[in-house]
């Protein structure tokens, strides 16, 4: 909030020292010697910003007016904060902080009673550090070839200052084409409606793939891609042992040694994915046609995997999945 000039309040985002304005309104800004009260209300990747002024004790029981809508995802956790430029003095009281379970409020009425939902994704980025190992575990084929999996933490790779690695051409010898996995263990990062992405670059003409939908039992889906010697995406789900093939699509495969991003989409029943198919500037191209709908694996646990190949892994990131007026946030 600002009165220069004809006054402002503005949303900046600041990532890797770069400030964006997300929103901005020229509306007088505010009034000096007043008091106000600011709520911000943070929903998933939905931001609400309210505000009312306090010019009597009454005020306190003053309706919010909501000055913001934001939906924005690069960032999904952090602290707060506050801060002024070139003001003499700023007073700041009845500061509050509530940690609220997901749920559902009437965005067009703030002060509308709240309805709890069951939360369907939570928010996870991997950083890499902080007893990272402490958060994954390996799985391996029972028999396999050109072993062990090597997983492990990298620093400097193409200018990258961490990124997780898996450093050999391990493969299963069994018909299925199974690979080593590297498994989120964490039971609070499991989602029904959300998207699990990763930007990979993997350094031989094998197969990379995400894991969803792990379970205790060992069941899951995993979608997978491969270089340019077979080209292919696909889906497959291994139920009670057994590995089913939902969906596959030739002619699609990523470039060895080049970065991609995958974003695979999880909305309830329904999956799809999304690639910058030759680099990290393209634009996405969405794999399948139509959404593939399997109704087998409700939840679990999320991972990452190769096989027959080398690869780099770096933002790791789970979130739920938003709709921005009609358009699929990626």
């Amino acid at each position: 909030m600002s009165n220069r000039g004809k006054g402002f309040k503005q949303v900046r985002k600041f990532l890797k020292g770069v400030p964006t304005v997300l929103d901005r309104k020229e509306d007088g800004g505010y009034n000096p010697n007043t008091w106000y009260n600011v709520k911000i209300r943070a929903r998933q990747a939905e931001f609400y910003i309210y505000l009312t002024t306090l010019n009597t004790p009454d005020d306190l029981d003053k309706k919010y007016e909501q000055i913001f809508y934001i939906n924005d995802n690069e960032l999904v956790h952090g602290t707060i904060a506050f801060a002024s430029f070139n003001l003499s003095m700023l007073l700041i009281d009845n500061i509050d902080v509530i940690h609220v379970p997901c749920f559902n409020f009437d965005k067009r009425d703030e002060n509308s009673q709240s309805v709890f939902l069951t939360p369907t994704c939570p928010r996870f980025y991997e950083t890499l550090t902080n007893a990272f190992i402490d958060r994954w575990k390996e799985i391996n084929p029972l028999s396999s070839r050109d072993g062990p999996a090597i997983w492990k933490v990298y620093r400097d790779i193409d200018d990258r200052e961490l990124v997780l690695g898996q450093m050999s051409r391990i493969y299963g010898i069994s018909e299925n084409e199974e690979g080593t996995i590297y498994l989120l263990k964490d039971e609070t990062k499991t989602c029904s409606k959300g998207k699990w992405s990763v930007k990979f670059k993997a350094l031989d003409d094998g197969i990379f793939s995400l894991i969803f939908r792990y379970n205790a039992r060992g069941d899951y889906y995993i979608f997978e891609i491969s270089g340019q010697n077979e080209k292919f995406v696909r889906i497959r789900k291994k139920l009670d042992g057994v590995f089913s093939l939902l969906v596959n699509k030739p002619l699609i495969g990523y470039k060895k040694n080049n970065w991609h991003k995958v974003v695979l989409m999880m909305d309830s029943d329904k999956i799809n994915a999304y690639l910058t198919p030759v680099s990290l500037d393209d634009t996405y191209v969405k794999l399948f046609d139509e959404d593939i709908v399997d109704t087998d694996l409700k939840s679990g646990l999320l991972g990452v995997g190769t096989y027959k190949t080398r690869a780099y892994f770096d933002e790791v990131t789970l979130s739920p999945l938003e709709n921005n007026e009609g358009k699929l946030q990626l």
